[in-house]
C-alpha cells in the first residue's frame, strides 16, 4: 500500500512538472524557474563516528505564463529507515492584479501564518524550522485553501479559508500536531512596513482559528523582520517570530508561548547569523542556541551550515544544505 501511495505521488508530481515545463501557454511567459535543494545532516554534532548524510532534497518549480497567472509547485524527498517517501508540499495557482491590488491563491499551499510559516525553504537564513514554531505549531500549517491577499493604505492584509487535504480527517489528532487542529480553519494576516532609503522593518500580526467547539482558543503570533543596508557590501537582518497557543495538558484555559530571534550580518557574499530559540509552559522551559554561516557560491547557488545546541547533548546536531536556482527564483 505504501508503495502504491508512493508511485502515486510520483505520477502526480511528474505530470505537474510537465504542466509547467510543456504547456501551451508557456510561449507567452517567461522562461520556467527550477530550484534544488539538499539537505546534508549529522543527527549528533558529538557523535565524531556518524557520518553527514543526505536525508532529503527539494525541487521547487515556478512558471509565469501571464503577467497575472503563474504556478507554483513545491515538492519533497525524505530519506528515513532506507525508505524514501514523497510528498508535493505545495501546487497552487496565483491570479494577480485584480482590485485592490490583490492577488487570488486556490490549491495546496502553507498558510499565511506569520513569516516562517509560509517562507520557502531557500528563503530562510537557517536549515531548520526553529524550536519554539516545532513545539508548538508543528511540521507547519498547509492545506487546500482560498488565499486572498489585498492592499489597503498603511496595511497588506491577507485571509486564508483552509480545508483538510485527502490523508487528513476533519479532528485531525496526530502526534505530530500539537495544535490538534479542526478543519476548516480560518487564518487573518495584516503586516505594516516601513521603508527608510535601502533599510526596511516589517511587523506582522496574525491570527487562526476554527469555529469547532473542540478547539475555540485562537492560535495568535507577531513576527518583526527588518533589514538594514549600511553599505554596499554590509547590511544587517534580523527576524523574530512570538506565538501564544493553548496548553492541552491543563483543565484550565492556560496558554504557552515561544519565540525565537536571529540576526545576521552580511558582507558581501557571506552571512553569519545567530538564533536564539525558547519556548515555555507550565511545565517546563527549554530553550536552544543555533549559529548559522551562509556563503553565496554564485549568483545562482547558495551553501548554508548550521550548528545546534541547548535542548541536550543528545540533540545537538549539525546540518548543511545547497541550494541551486535556475531561471527567475528571486529567493536567493
Amino acid at each position: 500500500m505504501k508503495n502504491k501511495s508512493y508511485k502515486s505521488r510520483l505520477a502526480s508530481f511528474i505530470f505537474l512538472w510537465l504542466l509547467v515545463v510543456l504547456s501551451p501557454l508557456n510561449s507567452w511567459a517567461n522562461s520556467p524557474s527550477f530550484g534544488l535543494i539538499t539537505n546534508i545532516e549529522n543527527g549528533n554534532i558529538n557523535d565524531t563516528q556518524t557520518p553527514y548524510m543526505l536525508n532529503g532534497v527539494e525541487i521547487l518549480l515556478n512558471n509565469q505564463f501571464t503577467p497575472k497567472l503563474s504556478l507554483d509547485i513545491a515538492s519533497s524527498t525524505l530519506l528515513e529507515n532506507n525508505t524514501t517517501s514523497l510528498s508535493i508540499d505545495e501546487a497552487y495557482l496565483s491570479l494577480a492584479q485584480l482590485p485592490l491590488n490583490s492577488t487570488l491563491s486556490i490549491g495546496k499551499k502553507l498558510l499565511s501564518f506569520g513569516k516562517i510559516n509560509q517562507s520557502a525553504t531557500e528563503a530562510r537564513p537557517f536549515n531548520d524550522m526553529p524550536l519554539a514554531f516545532t513545539s508548538l505549531i508543528g511540521n507547519g500549517l498547509s492545506g487546500n485553501l482560498i488565499n486572498i491577499q489585498s492592499e489597503i493604505p498603511f496595511f497588506t492584509i491577507e485571509y486564508s479559508h483552509t480545508t483538510p487535504e485527502g490523508n487528513q480527517n476533519q479532528e485531525d489528532n496526530s502526534s505530530d500536531d500539537p495544535l490538534n487542529l479542526s478543519y476548516p480553519l480560518h487564518c487573518f494576516r495584516a503586516v505594516n512596513s516601513l521603508t527608510l532609503g535601502p533599510s526596511r522593518i516589517e511587523i506582522g500580526a496574525n491570527r487562526l482559528w476554527t469555529k469547532s467547539s473542540t478547539n475555540s482558543q485562537p492560535i495568535q503570533s507577531m513576527d518583526l523582520t527588518g533589514i538594514i543596508k549600511l553599505s554596499d557590501i554590509i547590511s544587517i537582518e534580523s527576524l523574530s517570530e512570538y506565538y501564544e497557543t493553548p496548553f492541552e495538558n491543563s483543565t484550565e484555559q492556560q496558554k504557552q508561548s515561544g519565540y525565537f530571534s536571529y540576526i545576521g550580518i552580511s558582507y558581501g557574499n557571506l552571512t553569519t547569523g545567530y538564533r536564539y530559540d525558547k519556548v515555555t509552559n507550565p511545565l517546563q522551559e527549554i530553550s536552544q542556541h543555533n549559529t548559522i554561516i551562509s556563503y553565496k557560491l554564485t549568483p545562482n547557488s547558495k551553501f548554508k551550515f548550521q550548528t545546534s545546541s541547548g535542548i541536550s547533548k543528545e540533540n545537538d546536531y549539525t546540518s548543511g544544505q545547497l541550494i541551486i536556482a535556475i531561471g527567475q527564483l528571486s529567493s536567493l
